[in-house]
């Protein structure tokens, strides 16, 4: 651009004497610099950065004349930036903008000075933006590309990888290693632009197949081999040119072996098919070895190929028309030309008229007998092939009428029409003329015969039936040369209840699955009723779920698994109630490997769901915070599906090598559920696996401490960015102090201070970060927990349970590396603190407060934690757990409230049941408590009982307090009775001990309280001694409690066996006394008779 400018003049009106000699002067300047002088500035536009200039010039300048240009860059007008001083000179270097050029040329020591002008330079810089392609390595043949879309390239270079190529003009680099390398790119401006690209090895399999020939032979000693050479895996691998084939013929005496080879130079890279000439001895065996190397060296053999050919001839059918046929011989294994004669022929077959060169000679590859219409006559045909070599084939074909095919293909009508359908006819070896329907079944709507209509026939080997019943049917199919051809085929019935089409499909939500139903036979569902389903259900059944029903098809999502019993009702019935089970979503298992680069990256994904058609997508983030494909910046918009157009597909199970892009990132997955079918059919359901940066820069992410305590620290580096790092330090305190580590993360024995940490990536740029070491927080914090663990007693029942302790280690660890640690547990702060008797895991305990060790695993630090274990008490209900039911009686069970719910095995719900039947009943009892809920499981026995009835009251007496008695039943005790002597406590046991003498009440009676019965017995017992001193006191002696026995009668003896008396209840008893003699103090016996005929005898003493 030049920009001209001419000096002002101003007019003058009138010049006066005085003024003369100074308009003189002026004229003289004015005309000395020349009379057309004119300042032209020029620039150049910023194309690479700094690289603008402006020219400056004077046009027609005096000779004498000096120059001065004084350039401002706006807005600045006060001082230039630059002063050039002669014509035509350039001002280089210059970025966009505005500049200003003031221009003066002097003229014998006279200035003048030219108007300013602006100039605008333009920022003109196209940066570098690249990418790359590359082709698999197999031997050292990985090829990379660099792929320029914006900018001008100058040179393009490998300054990183298992190897390095100098820069080059070529974007194209071959013969590559496999490995990560680092491509840089230089404009024209000498702007670098780098990215990172992978090169993977792929070692190709090829295999090599068995023996084929070429027919015809090069002459009478050679043929013409051939064998298929082809990569294993046909999807992804493609054969290495050039293959280098090499043969070693083995004649058939062994003595004249020939190695022969060649190369075949390219080719389809699926297959390639190996030919050679080779040595023939015809009809004798002999055999070949193929040895076929690629271009990687990668050699496959196929010893033993076997040759054993003569000549051959086949004879070859062709349909012509009218069902007739016409054929050709084909020879194989000859050398042209060669003759043919017809040995025996049908009638009518003049092998001239079908071949007027017959008998030959003939060199084509197959000789044809008539054609389409000139067929021959059907028959035997016998013939004679001789060729060149003077070798002969004779063989015999006949040549039958064909067996015609005539396919008739029922096709029911969809929906409550299926007892009617459509039948597709198909022939192959004729076209259809007409056909006529000879037989039907009685339901058949048009008289027989039936002349189907000419547009039932679609196409001239096609034909529909419509509307045909079920049954057995007949047509007669006339072709196009008139020849009629039968059919017999049958319809068979095709009711409409077909049965239900099911499917089951994970949900979005964890633990939750969907289901869609459809009709058979393309029947419309237009009811669902839900009569039965899993627990937690949340609507009441039966329900009416007809609402999800849309296009005749149920759909229905966010249902817990298990079974589903529904009755289902179509346009044409209602279905018998049936089963669906509805599957649930399972934790996937994702490993989500990223590989940062240069400019790049790779991400191996290895993702296994049970979810139904899973895909994975990579979105960008851009500047607005909003998801993007990261090709085009479309904008994903929350609730639109996933697709190529706001997202990029990545596979699963795959490396996804060398995506080219730079930013925030995140990797998605979504797949298909059902969803309710008011809404919509199905619905994309969408999990981010994953959300990272590439930004191609290298971060200082954190400086950690390695060490306890002690004068010197030791820390580590965290890095992201593109490895391998390279870690220094350059400054200590604010000065320079270096200390270059390499690849080592960790800076050992450092003291105290204030250090500058510098970290370089495999890109080449590298990042600061000022830290005070002393102050970074400790090696090992170990995180208080602030919830128990807790867990539910079990059928036990002893209050202990057993707890996984390692749930806490997460909330203990917190954001260190666990890989750094070693966390154990302990039942109590001194095992904690000298770290023995760790728990083994699980543990089972009480409710108990224990204790967690943090260590760092490569030093002396650790801290102590405790944690709670809570045990749930296990649900407790006090009731009986056995009952009596009596014969043709009802009972009712009743377990204690408070249970969150209860469910018995007879499926009542509350917290009583009435039973009719014996028998063994569960109850399930729930209890939440500490927020866990806890299950109670109970058995109760409900036994069929009789009313019991006392046989026997077995006592054992005369003791002061050691009396017993013992019930005895006229029926079995299983168990089931209760005893009781005073009417009021009763006891399982027929038993009772400890008794003091005296009346007692004995019941029976079973535990469904069915009836009981009762007997008084007695307890009886005698004084020890007793003093007739007539003082009022123990004066006479009887048997205590005797009034309870009327019948009871006493004897008293003295020791030597003489009757004193005797006396019947209601005396006073015996005073001592014989005929009214006092008897001394001594011994006495006595004799007690009971009321049951019992006796017992004893003894005591009297003292006087």
């Amino acid at each position: 651009m030049e920009i001209i400018l001419r000096p002002r003049i101003s007019a003058i009106a009138t010049i006066s004497t005085k003024l003369a000699g100074s308009l003189l002067l002026f004229f003289l300047l004015f005309f000395s610099t020349g009379t057309s002088a004119q300042l032209v500035v020029s620039k150049t536009d910023e194309t690479c950065d700094g690289n603008a200039k402006i020219t400056c010039t004077i046009t027609n300048p005096a000779p004498s004349a000096t120059f001065e240009f004084r350039i401002f860059k706006l807005p600045d007008l006060v001082t230039p930036i630059s002063i050039l001083t002669s014509n035509g000179g350039e001002l280089t270097g210059l970025d966009a903008g505005t500049y200003r050029v003031v221009a003066t040329v002097t003229v014998s020591g006279v200035p003048t000075t030219f108007p300013s002008q602006d100039v605008t330079i333009v920022e003109m810089i196209t940066p570098l933006q690249i990418s790359a392609t590359f082709t698999e390595e197999h031997c050292e043949d990985g090829t990379i590309t660099a792929v320029v879309t914006a900018g001008f390239p100058l040179e393009y270079e490998l300054f990183e990888g298992p190897e390095t190529v100098s820069p080059q003009s070529s974007p194209l680099f071959t013969g590559l290693l496999p490995g990560l390398y680092t491509l840089r790119v230089t404009d024209i401006c000498g702007a670098k632009q780098s990215i990172s690209v992978t090169v993977p090895h792929n070692e190709v399999v090829f295999y090599v197949g068995g023996m084929g020939f070429l027919p015809e032979l090069p002459d009478c000693n050679h043929i013409t081999v051939t064998n298929p050479v082809y990569p294993a895996d046909l999807d992804d691998d493609n054969l290495l040119y050039p293959l280098t084939m090499v043969y070693t013929v083995y004649s058939p005496n062994g003595t004249n072996n020939v190695v022969l080879s060649n190369i075949g130079t390219t080719g389809n890279p699926d297959s390639y098919t190996a030919l050679q000439t080779i040595p023939f001895w015809y009809g004798q065996m002999y055999t070949y070895d193929l040895t076929v190397t690629d271009a990687c060296g990668t050699t496959v053999s196929f010893p033993g190929n076997v040759v054993d050919l003569t000549l051959t001839a086949s004879f070859v059918p062709q349909l012509g028309e009218c069902s007739q046929y016409f054929f050709y011989i084909e020879p194989s294994v000859y050398v042209a030309p060669y003759n043919i004669v017809f040995t025996s022929f049908p009638a009518g077959f003049d092998p001239t008229t079908y071949n007027p060169n017959h008998p030959g000679p003939f060199s084509g590859s197959t000789t044809d007998y008539g054609d389409d219409t000139n067929t021959v006559p059907f028959g035997d045909y016998s013939f004679t092939l001789t060729d060149a070599c003077g070798h002969t084939y004779s063989d015999t074909q006949t040549l039958e009428p064909p067996d015609y095919t005539i396919h008739a293909i029922p096709v029911p009508h969809p929906g409550c029409e299926a007892y009617l359908s459509d039948v597709q006819i198909q022939v192959i070896e004729f076209d259809i003329a007409s056909i006529v329907i000879t037989v039907a079944p009685p339901e058949f709507p048009y008289p027989l015969p039936f002349q189907v209509p000419a547009a039932w026939i679609t196409e001239p080997q096609e034909a529909w039936l419509f509307d045909l019943w079920s049954g057995n049917y007949t047509i007669e199919i006339t072709d196009t040369c008139g020849l009629v051809h039968p059919k017999d085929f049958t319809v068979d019935p095709f009711l409409a209840n077909l049965p239900l089409n099911d499917s089951t499909r994970a949900d979005c939500e964890l633990g939750k699955g969907g289901i869609r139903v459809r009709g058979g036979n393309a029947n419309l569902i237009t009811s669902v009723i839900i009569t039965a389903a899993p627990a937690g259900f949340p609507e009441p059944l039966p329900f009416d779920a007809s609402l999800y029903i849309a296009g005749g098809t149920f759909t229905m999502g966010g249902l817990l698994p298990g079974d589903y019993t529904m009755v289902i009702t179509d346009n044409c019935l209602v279905h018998p109630p049936e089963v669906f089970t509805v599957m649930q979503y399972l934790p996937p298992v994702s490993d989500i490997q990223l590989s940062k680069n240069c400019a790049s990256f790779n991400l191996a994904i290895a993702h296994t769901s049970n979810a139904t058609t899973q895909k994975f997508w990579l979105q960008k983030k851009n500047s607005s915070n909003q998801w993007t494909q990261p090709n085009t910046g479309t904008v994903y918009v929350d609730g639109i599906p996933f697709s190529a157009a706001n997202a990029l597909e990545l596979q699963n199970n795959s490396p996804n090598l060398n995506l080219q892009y730079i930013g925030e990132f995140r990797l998605v997955t979504t797949f298909q559920a059902y969803e309710n079918g008011n809404i919509a059919p199905t619905k994309e359901c969408m999990e981010t696996l994953l959300e990272f940066d590439n930004t191609g820069d290298v971060e200082i992410v954190d400086v950690i401490k390695l060490t306890c305590d002690g004068a010197l620290i030791s820390v580590k580096v965290i890095a992201d960015g593109v490895p391998p790092f390279h870690y220094k330090i350059i400054e200590k305190n604010g000065n320079p102090f270096v200390i270059d580590n390499g690849n080592n993360d960790t800076f050992i024995d450092l003291e105290p201070a204030v250090y500058k940490f510098s970290v370089e990536h495999f890109c080449g740029q590298s990042v600061v970060k000022v830290v005070d070491i002393a102050s970074l927080p400790s090696l090992i914090n170990a995180i208080q927990p602030n919830f128990p663990l807790i867990a539910c007693d079990d059928d036990d029942r002893d209050g202990t349970a057993d707890f996984d302790l390692t749930q806490f280690n997460a909330t203990i660890i917190g954001t260190q590396d666990p890989n750094d640690f070693a966390l154990t547990y302990h039942s109590s702060l001194e095992d904690a603190e000298d770290g023995v008797d760790a728990l083994a895991q699980p543990y089972n305990s009480a409710t108990a407060q224990l204790f967690a060790r943090l260590k760092f695993t490569n030093g002396d630090c650790y801290q102590v934690v405790s944690v709670e274990v809570i045990v749930n008490e296990y649900p407790k209900l006090d009731m009986e757990l056995r009952y009596g039911l009596c014969p043709n009686a009802s009972l009712n069970i009743v377990a204690d409230s408070g249970m969150d719910s209860y469910l018995w095995s007879s499926g009542e719900t509350t917290n009583q049941i009435t039973v009719s039947t014996a028998g063994t009943y569960t109850l399930t009892v729930t209890q939440t408590n500490n927020g866990i809920t806890c299950t109670g499981m109970y058995t109760i026995e409900v036994v069929p009982v009789v009313s019991p009835t006392i046989r026997e009251v077995e006592v054992t007496d005369w003791t002061d307090s050691n009396n017993t008695i013992v019930v005895h039943t006229n029926e079995t005790d299983t168990g089931d009775f209760l005893y009781s002597i005073d009417g009021t406590n009763y006891q399982q046991s027929n038993t009772f001990t400890n008794l003091m003498p005296g009346e007692y009440h004995v019941w029976i009676k079973d535990i469904g309280g069915c009836g009981d019965d009762d007997e008084i017995v007695h307890l009886l017992m005698y004084p020890r001694f007793f003093t007739p001193n007539a003082d009022g006191y123990n004066d006479y002696w009887k048997v205590k409690y005797d009034q309870y026995e009327p019948a009871l009668y006493t004897y008293i003896y003295d020791r030597y066996g003489k009757l004193i008396t005797g006396f019947p209840v209601g005396s006073q008893g015996w005073d001592g006394t014989y005929n009214g003699k006092l008897l001394p103090s001594t011994d006495y016996w006595f004799l007690v008779i009971r009321e049951n005929g019992k006796e017992k005898r004893g003894h005591f003493s009297m003292k006087r």
